[in-house]
């Protein structure tokens, strides 16, 4: 069985990795194309619609993809009854939340209310209806099938965002091919669905139970929303300055570009380890080496964006985006906490402690919402940058102390001193070398990484052989 485990997650974990992969070169390219052309205030406007509307996004989920992802893993055969359900629900409630969204935008913003409702259309609208059938493709482990759905809307949004950044659109044009090209993919993705796992008639006398089910996971999002999202709205409240918005939001793209590889590896894992939330021993051992891999993985990354901050900025964003550079090198150091906290946020949700993830978000969102308070007045985008890492260490901090009930002692002294010594070496290249001297480095590290134990041989060679498989 555990065999079995292993290279369903392998394969899981390979197709939601090139997806992701797929995913972020393909908005990277589109980002980078936007950032250029619309300028520092074009983008910032861009940034804070996405963003602003980002923080109402929950109105249309309220936790039912996470809760539907858990329980088809659990019971497969209910996958039709909520793709059906799940759909009708987001549909309903993000109607009433596209409007909500418009209206305190209009009051509050009129002067972005074009880019608010489109983005609002896309987000809450397009995308939630999406959502329902990805959830179920999810809990499934039918990560082919989510890999084309992924793959067919990234290149419409690709192609239809080129085209309207090119034609001179601005911002207002590329939101508005960003929500054709989420209602497009909502339709594949649900016809293809529909034909996977049929549909049933909806079944309103459910829809108390689902909603009650997602209370959870949706506060839990709230929270992380507002963390993740709130200090991209708060800058522009705050300053009312567009540049400093997009320099802020720039770098924060950069950063998140390298998410993908804890996103992929947590979409394998979620439903996988729902179905075996009672096995404390094996939740402990995953948990763990996921642990360990991804913080090795992360360090590298975050010492060249924290030593080269200047380098990167202008070669990806140009020279218009210099200050960038400064809330791009304190962003960097988030990327090791981030990666962290992934495998312990997905062994809460799938082992039934989503109130715990929920509390945690909870803390790490105000917290973050008082400290942009006094941070941002003072120091800018650099503040909501330092806000940011804060948050993020602390809500690691929660996940480790509210995880300890579904997991025995997790071994990680031997592999954090392995990291401290391979890390140490790595960031004294970053610091003597220049930036692509500091990437020829990287073998070096890969290789303390082995010499420290960090990386064993006989897991690497487990996971090659679940993926080939």
């Amino acid at each position: 069985m555990t065999q079995n485990l292993t290279r369903r997650v392998g394969i899981n974990t390979g197709l939601a990795f090139s997806s992701e992969v797929l995913r972020k070169l393909l908005a990277l390219l589109l980002q980078l194309l936007a950032v250029r052309v619309f300028g520092d205030a074009g983008y910032g406007r861009y940034s804070f619609a996405l963003g602003f509307v980002a923080l109402w996004a929950l109105g249309n989920d309220l936790g039912l993809a996470e809760l539907t992802v858990r329980d088809v893993a659990r019971k497969a055969k209910e996958a039709s009854a909520y793709l059906s359900n799940i759909l009708v629900l987001k549909l309903l409630f993000g109607a009433l939340t596209l409007l909500a969204v418009n209206l305190v935008g209009q009051l509050t913003q009129p002067t972005e209310g074009f880019l608010i409702l489109w983005a609002g259309l896309a987000m809450i609208l397009f995308g939630g209806s999406r959502e329902a059938a990805l959830g179920v493709f999810k809990g499934s482990q039918d990560f082919r099938s989510l890999f084309f759905i992924n793959l067919n809307g990234d290149l419409l949004a690709l192609g239809l965002g080129f085209t309207a950044v090119l034609l001179g659109y601005g911002p207002e044009g590329l939101i508005v091919a960003t929500a054709l090209s989420q209602a497009l993919s909502a339709v594949v993705g649900l016809l293809w669905a529909k034909k996977r796992f049929g549909m049933i008639k909806p079944e309103p006398h459910r829809w108390g139970k689902l909603l009650r089910g997602g209370i959870p996971f949706a506060l839990a999002s709230a929270f992380i929303i507002v963390y993740k999202q709130l200090d991209i709205t708060m800058l522009k409240y705050i300053l009312a300055d567009d540049a400093v918005v997009g320099w802020y939001s720039a770098s924060v793209r950069l950063i998140n570009m390298l998410l993908f590889v804890p996103i992929a590896l947590s979409a394998a894992l979620f439903p996988a380890m729902a179905g075996i939330s009672a096995d404390r021993p094996r939740l402990s051992r995953i948990t763990e080496n996921i642990i360990r891999l991804l913080t090795a993985l992360a360090l590298p990354a975050a010492l060249l964006f924290f030593f080269h901050s200047g380098e990167i900025g202008r070669l990806l964003l140009g020279e218009g985006y210099a200050p960038a550079a400064d809330s791009l090198r304190v962003l960097a150091m988030s990327l090791p906490l981030v990666f962290a906290g992934y495998p312990l946020a997905v062994l809460l949700k799938s082992a039934g402690g989503e109130k715990r993830f929920a509390l945690a978000a909870l803390i790490g969102g105000v917290f973050n919402f008082v400290t942009n308070l006094w941070a941002i007045p003072r120091w800018h985008h650099v503040g909501a940058a330092i806000t940011t890492v804060a948050s993020e260490l602390l809500v690691l901090v929660l996940f480790i102390f509210l995880s300890r009930k579904y997991l025995e002692k997790l071994k990680l002294t031997r592999p954090l001193i392995g990291l401290l010594v391979s890390g140490a070496a790595f960031g004294l290249a970053c610091w003597l070398l220049p930036f692509w001297a500091a990437l020829i480095a990287l073998p070096g590290y890969l290789l303390l990484l082995f010499v420290t134990g960090v990386v064993r041989k006989d897991e690497l060679a487990r996971l090659k052989a679940a993926i080939r498989k």
